[in-house]
């Protein structure tokens, strides 16, 4: 009998220069409280949410990182599903430093793990620096996807996980599908092996009972010329 699998357990990292808002962004998504009033990160942080996609429960843990984010992150990033990269669009810095961001996550995730560019504080209109337009050309130069969010007044903060945790669902299938192909082609080298030895062993058997009948004949033609 088949076993309905009822919850994943899920995980998620999000990287960004200090001072982004990855905290904000996560007390908006778990907690749903003021972020302006959690400040700084100082220590890496790791929350959870229960939720719920396409039908599937899921146990999501979040993990904020802080200071040392480099150094922690393969740690962190072990059985990681996937990841969110974030700038303040009111800091050039942060934008500028998003190339580095991506190369750390693309070399701490599993291959091919979905990766989303966040662009946080987008009610500060008056503030920005970064167009939007420049950070839908960095995902699409990054071959990754792109929000604008704000933690402050909820913009697009629930969307962004759900789309994040259907990425995953869908590279989840794929490999699914992926693994049982690899499983399939298996089972048919393992058959056409199978199939090989079985005509090999046909082939020597039929040598051997070729040259047992020869050997009988031989000895019949000797028996008679003695005759």
């Amino acid at each position: 009998m088949e076993f309905i699998k009822l919850r994943y357990s899920l995980k998620v990292v999000l990287v960004g220069d200090n001072g982004v808002g990855k905290t904000n962004i996560i007390y908006r998504y778990t907690k749903n409280s003021d972020p302006s009033e959690n400040g700084h990160t100082l220590t890496n942080k790791l929350f959870f949410k229960n939720t719920k996609i396409k039908n599937k429960k899921i146990r999501l843990e979040i993990w904020d990182t802080a200071d040392q984010e480099e150094e922690i992150i393969p740690y962190i990033c072990q059985s990681v599903h996937g990841g969110f990269i974030v700038y303040d669009i009111c800091q050039s810095e942060s934008f500028d430093n998003v190339d580095f961001w991506f190369n750390v996550l693309k070399e701490s995730l599993p291959e091919n793990s979905p990766i989303i560019l966040l662009g946080n504080k987008s009610d500060l209109n008056d503030e920005r620096v970064i167009g939007e337009e420049e950070g839908i050309k960095k995902a699409e130069d990054l071959d990754i996807f792109f929000y604008e969010i704000c933690s402050s007044n909820k913009k697009n903060i629930k969307k962004v996980f759900d789309e994040l945790l259907k990425k995953i669902f869908e590279k989840m299938e794929k490999d699914e599908i992926e693994e049982a192909k690899k499983e399939i082609e298996e089972e048919r080298r393992e058959i056409e092996e199978s199939r090989k030895e079985l005509e090999e062993k046909r082939a020597e058997d039929e040598r051997k009972r070729k040259s047992f009948e020869a050997h009988i004949k031989n000895e019949k033609d000797k028996i008679c010329r003695c005759c």
